[in-house]
């Protein structure tokens, strides 16, 4: 969702690979969120 791709956009900016991670899998099988 809109969520998941911001929360990748920020984390990218802030190199946080883990969070990258999550939100580039997330986004990409764009799962149903809650």
């Amino acid at each position: 969702g809109f969520t998941g791709n911001n929360s990748g956009r920020r984390g990218q900016q802030r190199n946080n690979t883990s969070l990258n991670a999550v939100t580039i899998f997330s986004t990409r099988q764009a799962p149903p969120e809650p």
